[in-house]
């Protein structure tokens, strides 16, 4: 059973250089009570500090995230109401890692 606020985090890094300070992070979220969805975050290495750059709030319910191995787009699962999952692809703005929707496909049920 999901727990209230449940959170499925998965980090991912957007640089290709190792050694930059700062790193790109997409967190998913259970959106159905107080989540926005996706959650688009800056990590700065050197302090440990989180910075929220975007929120992908068209989202329902993204428990799991993929990144395309050429870091070129995000995919997401979502677990929604019966009959309303599927899955969501975004691409990535390589500069600042944002994220914009590119399309939504129904699985015809509760998850993909």
């Amino acid at each position: 059973m999901k727990k209230l606020f449940t959170v499925t985090a998965l980090l991912f890094s957007l640089m290709v250089n190792a050694q930059s300070p700062k790193e790109v992070l997409y967190v998913g979220t259970y959106s159905t009570r107080g989540s926005e969805g996706i959650y688009v975050l800056e990590f700065d290495r050197a302090n440990g500090s989180l910075k929220q750059l975007q929120t992908v709030s068209n989202a329902k319910s993204p428990s799991f995230l993929a990144i395309h191995p050429t870091g070129k787009f995000l995919y997401s699962v979502n677990e929604a109401a019966p009959n309303s999952g599927g899955v969501s692809s975004y691409t990535i703005e390589p500069k600042t890692g944002k994220l914009t929707m590119m399309n939504q496909q129904s699985s015809h049920g509760r998850g993909p």
